[in-house]
């Protein structure tokens, strides 16, 4: 009787079906009823197996006993399985990936930093604290207190249980020493005590403060007033021998590990990699004095320049305010120039090389202005070299944040170039790098050169005075051309579109970029050879059969 009721439970205990959303369904009444009545038939046909002769009769109590049979089969499984259960706890799923909580030590951090950087009598020394973070420990005490004016988050705080954060200093040397290797945010969590997470912020809060910060940004990121100027034109007449230049132009390129596919078509050139673009102007000592950041690798230097703020300084006026008057080769100029490779446009204040040169005097400059032009290619190397998250591929995701990081490490870089001036005892002394709060005077030593405006009044002024004196009249037997396009471009152009012509007539005259060439190719001769005699002879390394 007993294997009877495990049998016809067994046929009512038959798992549910499984519906289309991939559960199984519950039994409902009625399914129950037909698994009885299986069941029940299933008995019938047993009993005659038993006994041919009797006849199949199953009485409503038989199955009831039966099934109560069961029910105490089906609670002694399913109390063996939850012992079972209670004897071998679940393994963990692989697949679950649940966020690990650590327990950082963030004292055992602090006493590192202090008993190794900063404390008494430090385990290391200044040089090598440069060596490891790019900037002496002087340096990165002084960040530290400027950002905590203005941001909490560079002050020791504690939590509600009253244990100390993250120390300052920890955060800082965290940061500076991802900017210096350029590796994962993961990569020292062993020695400062913190997560990438916690990592990432601290380099995004350190970038960002640098840059906005005013005692910083203000020093290390200025652009060049009127004093900086004359003192980096007196530095390079010193280092170079050629009077009125302001430094050296080019584009360097910074790799995008995590560019978004979508733009890939927009920052890939030639490099075969997403890339975004550096512009920097760069005097002798290395000093970066303009940086423009965040071009799509996909544009050369040409179109690069087209659409930097140096070019929009030419433009509008803001740049003729550093520039004075001054002689090279006896001839005088009154607009500064910088070094530049070929692709750019032929300027004023542009001065290229000759691709190819054929007199003793173009070999000679040649070779001098493609020599002095290392300027920024020495100091694209310093800076890519201090700090390697420029030169391996940058693992940021934001333009922003990217953005933020290459001018931190322009700004540290610069911050170095004076501290290395002042400590190592150069040649070169770092006071004109300090900044001077002049007013802009007009003198006879420095004239004002962007009169633009004055010319276009004078124009106006006399075009109006011939017009009212007759001229320019259609029923004039004899029409001044000259005098009549002038008219219509006073009478008909507005004023500022008139003073923008004006500065790009000026700054892009081929005859004023000539005759500075000419200037410097006589000056870089005769400094070498002391008089002009064979300058027009032809180059020993001239070959008219190369192509």
């Amino acid at each position: 009787m007993k294997f009877l009721g495990s049998s016809l439970w067994g046929s009512l205990n038959r798992r549910p079906p499984i519906n289309g959303e991939g559960r199984r369904r519950q039994w409902s009444p009625l399914g129950l009823m037909h698994s009885l009545n299986s069941a029940a038939l299933y008995l019938a046909m047993g009993c005659a197996l038993m006994d041919p002769r009797s006849e199949p009769t199953v009485t409503a109590g038989l199955v009831e006993e039966l099934i109560d049979i069961g029910m105490a089969d089906i609670d002694i499984s399913a109390s063996t399985k939850r012992s079972r259960k209670r004897q071998h706890p679940p393994r963990p799923n692989p697949n679950n990936k649940k966020r690990i909580l650590n327990d950082w030590d963030h004292e055992r951090a602090k006493e590192c930093v202090e008993h190794d950087y900063f404390g008494p009598q430090p385990k290391f020394d200044d040089r090598q604290f440069e060596r490891v973070f790019r900037i002496t420990p002087q340096r990165a005490e002084w960040i530290v207190s400027k950002l905590a004016i203005d941001d909490v988050f560079w002050t020791q705080t504690y939590n509600a249980a009253k244990k100390p954060s993250i120390s300052p200093k920890v955060k800082a040397l965290t940061a500076l020493k991802l900017l210096a290797y350029g590796v994962s945010f993961s990569a020292f969590q062993d020695y400062f005590q913190m997560g990438d997470s916690t990592a990432r912020l601290c380099l995004s809060k350190l970038c960002r403060g640098i840059v906005e910060c005013p005692d910083i940004c203000d020093v290390y990121l200025r652009n060049m007033s009127p004093s900086d100027a004359r003192a980096t034109v007196k530095l390079h007449k010193e280092h170079h021998g050629i009077n009125g230049m302001f430094g050296s132009l080019d584009v360097t390129k910074v790799q995008w590990a995590n560019c978004p596919s979508a733009w890939h078509g927009q920052f890939q050139g030639k490099e075969g990699v997403p890339t975004i673009a550096l512009e920097a102007v760069a005097d002798y000592n290395l000093w970066i004095w303009h940086d423009a950041f965040g071009f799509p690798g996909g544009l050369n230097d040409l179109n690069i320049w087209e659409r930097s703020s140096l070019f929009e300084s030419f433009q509008d006026g803001t740049f003729s305010e550093l520039d004075f008057e001054y002689e090279i080769n006896g001839e005088t100029f009154n607009q500064l120039f910088a070094l530049v490779d070929g692709i750019y446009p032929q300027l004023a204040r542009f001065l290229q090389t000759i691709s190819v040169p054929i007199t003793k005097i173009d070999s000679h400059y040649s070779g001098w202005q493609e020599a002095k032009r290392k300027d920024i290619e020495r100091a694209f190397g310093v800076l890519k070299r201090k700090f390697h998250i420029l030169a391996h591929a940058i693992r940021m995701a934001y333009r922003d944040d990217i953005f933020y990081a290459v001018r931190a490490c322009i700004a540290l870089h610069n911050m170095m170039v004076e501290t290395r001036l002042n400590d190592l005892d150069e040649v070169e002394d770092s006071s004109h790098y300090e900044v001077v709060n002049e007013i802009h005077i007009i003198t006879p030593e420095r004239r004002a050169t962007d009169d633009v405006e004055a010319v276009i009044d004078a124009e106006q002024n006399d075009v109006r005075a011939r017009m009212a004196a007759g001229e320019g009249a259609l029923d004039n037997d004899v029409v001044d051309l000259a005098f009549r396009d002038k008219m219509e471009r006073v009478l008909y152009m507005p004023r500022h579109l008139r003073i923008v012509q004006e500065r790009w007539s000026r700054l892009n005259s081929i005859d004023e970029h000539l005759r500075l060439q000419n200037a410097v190719k006589h000056e870089v001769y005769l400094a070498r050879h002391g008089s002009l005699s064979g300058a027009s002879d032809v180059s020993e390394d001239f070959d008219p059969l190369a192509d």
